[in-house]
């Protein structure tokens, strides 16, 4: 049976889990690499021709991150068979595919497939207001109170924008 390496670039942690869950339908996963922390930028892999990559990305504007680019040129392949993952969220995933095949490809890697779910991958959690999670809203607590209960702050400086009132 070949060897499954996963590798993934995952900031919020959806693209290790849409990675592991294809790795998890493949067979037993051999190695598994996050190049998302800092100290992933000198990590180096390198597979034969019987294995196989799975590797993740998000994308970020219809692009792959610039940060998993770079530590992608850490991978090293000898025709060795890659799957491409790339997860996207609320757009199209626009070139990504296209860019991480020509990274994977500038290794040493033949793209053989590849998959795009659809996964969160906002850095923000939740689309619920902050005010609306206090217990006791107060009525000045929308947008614009909000910016009328500043603007009374700023009107109380005695300094605006570094000039003297």
């Amino acid at each position: 049976m070949k060897k499954i390496t996963a590798v993934y670039f995952s900031p919020c942690g959806t693209t290790k889990t849409a990675v592991c869950s294809v790795a998890a339908g493949l067979g037993e996963m051999a190695k598994e690499a996050d190049l998302t922390p800092l100290s992933a930028a000198s990590t180096e892999i390198s597979l034969d021709a019987e294995d196989v990559l799975l590797c993740g990305v998000p994308s970020f504007g219809g692009r792959v991150p610039l940060t998993a680019l770079e530590r992608i040129k850490n991978l090293h392949g000898n025709g060795t068979a890659a799957v491409a993952v790339v997860t996207y969220g609320n757009r199209a995933f626009d070139d990504t595919f296209a860019e991480l095949q020509d990274a994977l490809e500038a290794q040493g890697f033949v793209v053989v497939a590849g998959g795009a779910p659809v996964y969160q991958t906002s850095l923000f959690l939740s689309l619920e207001p902050v005010w609306s999670r206090q217990t006791k809203c107060r009525r000045s607590d929308t947008a614009s109170g909000i910016w009328q209960r500043n603007r009374r702050k700023t009107d109380r400086n005695t300094q605006t924008c570094g000039t003297a009132r």
